[in-house]
């Protein structure tokens, strides 16, 4: 290996930049050596596979709040992507090399750690599966039918001290932002969509915080399963409640530099939210 390839595998400190680097680098080393077809293929399933595993990770398992745990998993295994492209431009030889050993390819062997790559990649994935769907660590609902939230209390919720967790969860953020900190940077969008599967603990939805003195909000909100209640805060006080399985319009005025935050608290909730504002 040398000391551009070294290189290649300590740009993954990187990960997302970096793959795209090595894979441009691989592509380069391939054209260069004029390798055979079937290197050409090993190259694309290394980028089917890993991709695949990388967007169901992040897609289906990894959809809670802590993006540290999101940004260090996405990278291992993009890491597993850099190392896979270094090793496959470790087995193409030179183009004089390449070409003499190919004149008898009936003895060639399909490289035996791509096969393990492919192998590790779907056992991760599937072990990763089998430890979300047996996780006993939502906030069981133990009220019936009742939807309204028995563990988690008021103060929990005006803290935000429950973090969430949500197995199988999709977000959709889009439009302008207003002028919210860093900390809640993150749910400042004009329309903002929530689908779980499951969903507990304390969630902020959406945050506003503009000099204009008027905003309107439109949430609608269905309930499958579980227990949820929506809440509007301001400035840290709870300023009304959100019925549940319902599209409701409400205006807040007054509101110029006060944060206003739209939250849910959720116990193994399967639910879908909708949450759309006008500030003026």
């Amino acid at each position: 290996m040398n000391k551009f390839q070294k290189a290649q595998l300590w740009s993954s400190f990187v990960p997302f930049w970096s793959t795209l680097f090595v894979a441009v680098a691989t592509y380069i080393d391939l054209t260069r050596k004029r390798v055979k077809m079937k290197y050409w293929a090993v190259y694309a399933v290394i980028f089917f596979i890993s991709f695949l595993v990388l967007g169901a990770v992040n897609r289906f398992l990894l959809t809670g709040e802590n993006l540290w745990i999101n940004f260090l998993t996405s990278g291992l295994i993009l890491f597993g992507t850099n190392y896979a492209l270094v090793k496959l431009q470790l087995q193409c030889k030179v183009t004089s090399e390449t070409e003499a050993a190919y004149t008898n390819s009936a003895k060639r062997r399909f490289p035996k750690w791509i096969i393990w790559v492919i192998i590790g990649s779907l056992a991760t994935l599937g072990i990763c599966v089998i430890m979300f769907f047996s996780n006993d660590s939502h906030i069981p609902d133990t009220n019936g039918i009742d939807t309204n939230v028995v563990t988690i209390s008021e103060e929990q919720i005006t803290n935000s001290s429950v973090l969430s967790i949500s197995t199988m969860t999709s977000e959709g953020k889009k439009g302008g932002k207003t002028n919210v900190s860093t900390v809640e940077r993150d749910c400042d969008y004009d329309i903002i969509t929530l689908r779980s599967k499951k969903l507990s603990g304390v969630r902020r939805l959406q945050a506003t915080q503009t000099e204009c003195n008027t905003a309107s909000f439109t949430v609608s909100s269905l309930l499958l399963e579980g227990n949820a209640q929506l809440f509007v805060y301001v400035n840290g006080e709870k300023y009304q409640e959100i019925p549940i399985n319902q599209e409701v319009t409400f205006t807040l005025t007054d509101i110029s530099s006060k944060l206003i935050l739209i939250k849910i608290a959720a116990e193994s909730a399967n639910i879908e939210i909708e949450i759309s504002r006008n500030v003026y």
